[in-house]
């Protein structure tokens, strides 16, 4: 490629002429260069391209390259960005400046360019080279994905690209893990969807038929090559765009993609629901054989079963199990299990056998205690050896934990046990199995609100402990299930995540948070236990605390408020000991949720003892302000009791009276938050006609200054989200669904008012009706909260790809686009000959300078500059890590030689032999000035053309023997009263001038 400029940089007659540039190898090769080349050759493919569109004199028609020289001007120009969006994107290495290049490349893209296709395939593809970064890789390729219509795809060498690059790329499974969410209620994932719309939208492009079934056929090969490999949701992502742009065409594939497509559902390794998923898709897309050249007898075996599959998930949704006809008693099911010698429980029959034992619980009366035992030990150890299988898992709760299994307990200590033992087990599974928790907690909360006596036999207070301290989440696969299975049922409703896995995690925190809400005032040892268990990390975690902590949940301070009321109840001797703990918790918390919910808490407290409003405006009262965050928290409790309906007048002078002292408080913090307090209270006391409060001038006129002010006239809306009435919004609702979860760092909640009403709406199908009054009450969702909508990409932000709308393509310089660590050097440049008389030489001198730092930006300013060599006082810096850290990696392109002080003279004297001119950086009375002002200079090159620039120590400057041997001593221009400017500035500023003067000449 070297060669290759020199040849372009030629006299005219040696130049390429038109048979040259009409071979279309000619454009390749610099393509291939761009695509594959090391660096250096990128950066000359660049200059090859530009210079080349310059030379050309007559129209060009390649599969590479269209040219018509009437429109050559332009035809430049658009070249010419190219190359500088090849430097950004593909040479360059910052994000920022990558971002910003995109709506160029965009522009380029459009109908209307001159720039020929390819060259954007091939910009694509260098981003797949090694080395190339992926955040960059990951941005345009996914800025690329979420246009309209990806255009390129008519090309034939696209399919090439796609197969080889983009596809293996965007099928890596971390791409669909951290990228799905839940958005709006609802899971998605973002790259996943982002697959799907681009294989429609290339598909549904496709000009003709025969295109079409060879894009589709690649792709389909592609998937039946990797199958097994590839990441499972990828493929269905994939198929659900192929079907999708399918179903808007003509059918077009042959017997050979049906044969493929049969095998996509017998890939091993995958879930039921990912099978069922491969099976319509696949059904789908076989939906699209052209039947006209293809005979019956060449369509794949497994067509017709894949087909009859398809059906029967579309009228049902699920696997139907086969009912078996079986005597609905115990007796018969364990002379089964004798017959059999338990292997009527091998496989699915544990499912069968679960059923089985539940249909004998609803319907049989009087069951041996012995014997329920025995069947449920046997359904046990079965479920043990099959490894807790998903159905299986999922099923036995309900029978383990029936009403009568907790009656017969009392009977039976081997049947405690193993319920005791098993329900601990479930839970601990619960962390990585997410879809046993729901059935868990269902079956236990109806345990527990029908048999009494459950709490004897089941460890509620560590079962519910465990999941509070703990709250279990789903794993990655799981989400993407989830997310699949809503995608596909566009073509089958039946199928959803729920009938795969059960009701969502969502429905299980509702059963568990209903359940802690209804716990009997008389289980006091429970309340009890489990107050402990949630406050055991609270009350030992270090200080000061991290912010974020994998001990420290929310949902810990959900359940606390759920258990505050019945224990202070029952001992209101408490209230004060809790009121000290969560004042505390307070003092050293910084989460604002938490502190939120703390605060609901000793808001709570005060309805049981006035003495908490007493100890709040104990702390208002100090005049000590050390801990603002605090007194702010406790001048929002104490707004709160101020405003509550039992609050006192004379509580609410006291509290006017702390507001107005703290509304001048030194910290600001505090004295915003006085100022946010006093309208509310001064208000309330108006409603209430409290004339000690009222008729206080000096409150009054506070009152009037602070809601003059423009941010009383336009309450902010997280000011607004952080008002509490402990009073009417003690509600699920607020607690669960509140605004305060969309304060920063916001979090989603953990179950919503929806999911109760779901529990409510299963209890009422299952005739579950005896139920333990709840404590606090359903209430209703807050309304418009801004939680976060994260779904906005960079293609939302830019226009479409196939916007026709202007007739040219924005030029280069419409907007700046940063090239920095874009190179600017031109690549035909030889390097100077430091011997010869004719070419400029700077020689830069460091040998007095100690500092790495100071070395290290000195080779960095010498190189950018074009010095010939820099000498320093010894080699060894080169390893040292400030000096590299500071170079960056600038040494290796330039030549550093070894020059100590004690031999400085007698090189300079050399370097003078050879016609160099001595040029000392230093402030003497003789010194001449660079930048002086002086109008009639300006053109003029101070600094000698062949120069040795000697620069001196940090500290003592140029020593005299030093300055006697300098020809000329330079200093730079100052405005400023500072001495002097840092070496290495000084440096860069004298031979910027220097080549400025020299450098193209």
């Amino acid at each position: 490629y070297n060669l290759w400029m020199m040849w372009l940089a030629l006299p005219a007659e040696y130049l390429p002429t038109r048979e040259y540039f009409a071979n279309d190898q000619y454009w390749t090769l610099i393509q291939d260069g761009v695509r594959y080349g090391s660096y250096e050759q990128r950066k000359f493919c660049v200059q090859i391209l530009k210079l080349s569109i310059k030379l050309l004199k007559y129209d060009i028609s390649t599969s590479h390259l269209k040219f018509i020289n009437e429109e050559k001007d332009e035809y430049i120009q658009q070249y010419e960005q190219y190359g500088t969006l090849v430097e950004i994107i593909a040479v360059g290495r910052y994000i920022n400046q990558v971002e910003e290049s995109l709506p160029g490349l965009q522009a380029l893209m459009r109908s209307q360019s001159k720039l020929h296709e390819t060259w954007i395939i091939t910009l694509f593809a260098s981003l797949f080279r090694p080395g190339m970064q992926d955040n960059v890789r990951k941005m345009v390729i996914s800025w690329y994905m979420d246009l309209a219509e990806p255009p390129l795809g008519s090309h034939a060498s696209y399919l090439d690209f796609l197969l080889t690059h983009l596809l293996p790329w965007a099928t890596q499974g971390h791409l669909f893990i951290y990228s799905t969410r839940k958005h709006n209620g609802s899971l998605i994932c973002k790259h996943g969807e982002r697959l799907t719309r681009y294989f429609n939208s290339l598909v549904s492009d496709l000009q003709d038929d025969r295109t079409t079934q060879s894009y589709v056929s690649s792709i389909i090969a592609y998937i039946d090559s990797k199958r097994g490999y590839m990441f499972p949701p990828a493929m269905a992502f994939i198929l659900h765009g192929l079907a999708s742009a399918l179903s808007k065409r003509l059918p077009c594939l042959s017997a050979a993609e049906a044969e493929m497509l049969v095998k996509i559902p017998a890939t091993t390794h995958i879930s039921d629901l990912q099978q069922d998923i491969f099976t319509s898709y696949a059904a789908i897309l076989c939906k699209n054989i052209d039947l006209k050249t293809v005979q019956d007898s060449k369509l794949p075996r497994g067509l017709q079963l894949l087909s009859s599959r398809y059906e029967n998930l579309r009228s049902s949704g699920t696997r139907q199990d086969q009912d078996e006809s079986r005597e609905k008693t115990l007796k018969h099911f364990l002379e089964k299990l004798d017959i059999t010698k338990y292997k009527c429980l091998s496989g699915s029959g544990l499912v069968s056998g679960i059923k089985h034992i539940r249909e004998i619980l609803d319907t049989e009366e009087d069951l041996a205690p012995e014997q329920l035992f025995k069947a449920l030990d046997a359904l046990w150890n079965e479920l043990e050896i099959q490894d807790y299988m998903k159905a299986a898992l999922v099923a036995i709760p309900e029978v383990l934990f029936h009403p009568k299994c907790i009656v017969l307990c009392g009977q039976s200590s081997e049947l405690a046990s193993l319920l005791s033992s098993s329900a601990l087990y479930i839970s601990q599974l619960c962390q990585g199995r997410i879809y046993a928790f729901s059935p868990l907690i269902q079956a236990l909360r109806i345990a527990y609100c029908t048999s009494p006596s459950s709490v004897e036999y089941i460890p509620f207070e560590r079962i519910i402990g465990h999941f509070t301290n703990n709250p279990p989440s789903p794993k990655p696969e799981f989400l993407l299930e989830a997310t699949i299975a809503q995608k596909v049922q566009e073509f089958v409703p039946n199928i959803s995540y729920d009938s795969y896995y059960g009701l969502p995690e969502q429905f299980g925190f509702a059963c568990l948070m209903d359940l802690i809400n209804r716990i009997r005032s008389t289980d006091v040892d429970l309340l009890q236990s489990i107050m402990d268990s949630v406050l055991t990390f609270w009350i030992s975690q270090k200080i000061p605390p991290p912010v974020f902590s994998k001990s420290k949940h929310t949902s810990q301070l959900q359940v606390l408020l759920l258990l505050l009321e019945p224990i202070v109840k029952n001992n209101p001797q408490d209230v004060l000991r809790y009121f000290s703990m969560f004042k505390n918790f307070i003092f050293i918390e910084s989460l604002p949720r938490h502190r939120y919910l703390l605060e609901w808490a000793i808001a709570r407290l005060s309805l049981h003892s006035k003495d908490v409003g007493k100890g709040i405006l104990k702390e208002l009262s100090t005049t000590d302000h050390a801990h603002p965050k605090f007194l702010a928290s406790v001048m929002k409790m104490a707004t709160t009791i101020a405003l509550l309906p039992n609050s006192t007048e004379e509580y609410t002078d006291a509290l006017m009276t702390c507001l107005v002292a703290l509304s001048a408080s030194p910290k600001i913090m505090v004295r915003h938050e006085a100022q946010w307090s006093v309208p509310p209270v001064w208000e309330h006391a108006i409603r209430m006609g409290w004339n000690k409060v009222v008729g206080n001038t000096a409150f009054e006129a506070l009152y009037t200054q602070l809601k003059a002010l423009e941010k009383h006239m336009n309450i902010p809306a997280p000011r607004m989200l952080e008002r509490l009435n402990p009073v009417s919004g003690h509600t699920l609702a607020n607690l669960f669904q509140g605004a305060y979860l969309t304060i920063d760092p916001r979090e989603a909640p953990l179950t919503t008012t929806a999911d109760f009403e779901a529990v409510y709406a299963n209890d009422r199908s299952i005739g579950f009706d005896s139920l333990p009054p709840p404590r606090m009450e359903l209430g209703r969702p807050p309304v418009g909260l801004p939680f976060l909508d994260d779904s906005t990409t960079i293609a939302k932000r830019m226009p479409s790809a196939h916007d026709d709308s202007t007739a040219r393509v924005d030029p280069v310089d419409a907007t700046f686009l940063q090239t920095k660590g874009a190179v600017y050097h031109d690549p035909l440049s030889k390097p100077s000959d430091p011997s010869s008389s004719d070419q400029p030489s700077l020689l830069l001198v460091a040998s007095l300078i100690s500092s790495p730092p100071n070395l290290g930006g000195l080779s960095r300013a010498a190189e950018i500059f074009g010095a010939s060599s820099l000498q320093v006082p010894n080699l060894t810096i080169l390893t040292n890590q400030v000096f590299t850290t500071v170079s960056v990696s600038s040494h290796l392109h330039l030549t550093i030689q070894e020059l100590s002080p004690e031999v400085l003279v007698n090189w300079i004297v050399e370097r003078k032999r050879e016609g160099y001119t001595v040029v000392g950086v230093e402030q003497t009375d003789r010194s001449i000035i660079l930048g002086d002002g002086n109008k009639d200079n300006i053109g003029e090159c101070k600094i000698p053309k062949r120069c040795v620039l000697i620069m001196g120590s940090e500290k003592e400057g140029i020593p005299g023997k030093i300055l006697a041997e300098c020809n000329i001593c330079v200093e730079v221009r100052q405005w400023g009263i500072t001495r002097s400017l840092n070496v290495q500035t000084a440096a860069a500023v004298v031979m910027y001038e220097w080549r400025r003067g020299w450098g193209g000449r």
